[in-house]
């Protein structure tokens, strides 16, 4: 985690590790694969690149199931996808990027994607020289497989977005009518917005401008980074908080 935060605060772009796969297998004294990956991630606050293939792999080979896996990692953390084919040889699956995407993967896939709320992109990953056994047209359907993911993963976002921002609006609502100052409360969220990079925040009293993203990009990530500069104004009415 530590070489992570030094690497990323040298990087102009947000960092993210990926998922990776493993051959040997689990002892009964290290942490679970999801443990271990969901711990670096919260303590390098950082992204995840989930290798879903990767995941399957290590669960046939007797590693951690996917389905355990996912449950301990923080899955808003969650900003690429990979997806891919292999093969078995020796007892064990291998992670080849040999060809078509394994029907129960894709299964899988299908089931997952809608629960990452700030997934940006769906990879297919092929080797070059498996493309000419594994042929243009199922290279091309694989790409249209990746399509049908992203949609469900469209269609699932703003339902998603749309419920946590009414509760959100209620909640906040009903703590601010208990204080002494005023909160702006604008379409059932607290106000932020994204503009040229940078993002403003606006209450009844101040307005902030060119405010750098908070490390995790997207919408949840900005009402949280909203909510904090709402929470610091109207402590600032009884506490002496700059």
């Amino acid at each position: 985690a530590a070489t992570i935060r030094q690497i990323a605060a040298q990087l102009p772009v947000p960092f993210a590790f990926e998922t990776g796969v493993n051959y040997l297998r689990p002892r009964p004294d290290e942490l679970s694969d999801g443990a271990f990956m969901g711990a670096i991630a919260r303590e390098a606050d950082c992204g995840i690149l989930l290798d879903l293939h990767n995941l399957w792999a290590n669960q046939l080979n007797g590693r951690q199931s996917v389905k355990d896996f996912l449950s301990e990692i923080p899955l808003d953390r969650v900003w690429e996808v990979h997806l891919a084919g292999g093969f078995e040889r020796d007892g064990y699956w291998l992670d080849a990027h040999s060809g078509e995407i394994p029907a129960p993967l894709f299964e899988l896939a299908v089931q997952i994607i809608p629960a990452l709320p700030n997934l940006r992109a769906i990879i297919f990953e092929i080797l070059p020289m498996f493309v000419p056994q594994t042929g243009l047209d199922v290279v091309r359907t694989q790409l249209e497989k990746m399509h049908t993911l992203w949609n469900r993963r469209r269609q699932a976002i703003p339902d998603t977005q749309a419920t946590a921002r009414t509760a959100e609006g209620r909640a906040m609502q009903e703590h601010t009518a208990a204080l002494p100052g005023r909160a702006s409360v604008a379409g059932g969220r607290m106000p932020g917005a994204t503009n040229d990079g940078s993002w403003s925040w606006w209450s009844v009293t101040q307005r902030r401008h060119a405010l750098p993203h908070p490390a995790l990009r997207g919408p949840f990530q900005l009402q949280n980074a909203a909510g904090v500069l709402m929470v610091l104004e109207l402590l600032a009415q009884v506490l002496p908080v700059n």
